[in-house]
């Protein structure tokens, strides 16, 4: 999670200068007008279960959140001059995901503006004490005055044809940025009849080094707003966002090979060969066999949960090997029952021409000359 603290000046006067827009807020809201971009986000609370391991800044935390998971930060760095805090999330194709904050003793209306792989995705206005003006969350991105785009981490297409490649800011592919900045109201306007421009086409080839994923938006959800709330600068010497916080995201892989997750043991399969050569076991270990590891035909009792980073293609052809191998050993215990069988049935024939062919003696010794 991160939080940006900072001095507000004179609280009286500040506090009297906020009660004023919160008054107009409600004012407004009253006689039908919406005194935020989103008013639904007036009333959201982020469910979440999980910890965030973000710090605070300046006030403001912020995570990102897919249902009621918080995503683990990795990597986390604070800029104090630029007020910038960025980290390392990992991404998930098909998850749908929310950007979530809070507002920690805040009493200074604010904004918050979302960018999304260096688009602009949505501006919100948030002035009330509402529990929303302490804690929210950015759902999606709005393409227009109606509607509503939730975010969805996917993976990338590529094609070799420039002319339908998508063109994309390279430095800012692959974040998920969102701005705070401190506000005083300036007035409500119409919604402009624009709509967002957010291609989520495929990219060229030459592009692959930007990483596997992307953000793109999910089936539309009716939303309309008909008003925005202007603003301006709560201070008009420092204009600048109180708190920007930069999450830059890549799938587990990705950032497991780079380093910036730890590596969970990886399980290697080792087959250990039983007489005749014939695998009759398989041994796990946390590391690449070595020519020191013991080829004792062990199996170490693993969780389910530590084959979660093996592919799903490695375990359908164990799975695939140890049924192999079970029937291999059934089949080799059959071939042992049959040549015990074999044996006694040996020894009884044996036995009985040994019986039918009794060797003749005259006192005690054996007569070899015959009848």
């Amino acid at each position: 999670m991160l939080v940006l603290g900072r001095d507000s000046g004179i609280k009286k006067l500040l506090e009297a200068s906020v009660k004023q827009v919160n008054r107009d807020c409600d004012r407004d809201v009253d006689h039908g007008l919406l005194a935020v971009q989103d008013v639904e986000n007036r009333f959201v609370r982020p469910e979440q279960h999980g910890t965030s391991d973000m710090p605070t800044h300046r006030q403001f935390q912020c995570w990102i959140q897919c249902g009621d998971e918080v995503l683990t930060e990795h990597s986390v760095a604070v800029d104090d001059k630029t007020n910038v805090v960025s980290c390392w999330i990992p991404s998930e194709v098909g998850k749908v995901f929310t950007i979530n904050y809070r507002y920690i003793k805040g009493v200074i209306p604010f904004r918050y503006i979302v960018y999304v792989d260096g688009v602009r995705a949505r501006g919100t206005v948030v002035f009330n004490e509402h529990p929303c003006f302490r804690e929210g969350m950015c759902d999606g991105a709005r393409v227009d005055s109606k509607t509503i785009r939730p975010f969805i981490f996917s993976s990338i297409n590529m094609t070799d044809d420039e002319s339908i490649a998508t063109v994309i800011p390279k430095s800012s592919f692959g974040t998920i940025e969102i701005k705070f900045e401190l506000v005083v109201s300036a007035g409500t306007a119409l919604w402009p009849d624009q709509k967002l421009e957010f291609d989520d086409g495929p990219l060229h080839e030459n592009k692959r080094k930007i990483g596997t994923h992307r953000v793109t938006l999910g089936s539309a959800r009716e939303r309309p707003v008909t008003q925005k709330r202007l603003t301006k600068p709560y201070d008009p010497l420092n204009p600048g966002p109180q708190a920007t916080f930069r999450f830059l995201y890549r799938s587990r892989e990705f950032l497991m090979a780079q380093g910036v997750i730890e590596k969970r043991p990886m399980l290697y399969f080792r087959r250990t060969t039983g007489s005749g050569g014939i695998p009759y076991a398989f041994s796990t270990c946390k590391s690449s066999p070595s020519k020191s590891a013991s080829s004792s035909p062990q199996m170490l009792k693993r969780k389910t949960n530590d084959f979660s980073i093996v592919s799903e293609e490695v375990l359908e052809r164990e799975i695939s090997t140890r049924k192999k191998l079970l029937s291999r050993l059934r089949r080799e215990r059959e071939l042992e029952e049959e040549i015990g069988m074999l044996e006694e049935k040996k020894q009884e024939i044996t036995s009985k021409r040994i019986k039918k062919n009794p060797i003749k003696t005259e006192d005690g010794v054996i007569d070899l000359t015959g009848d």
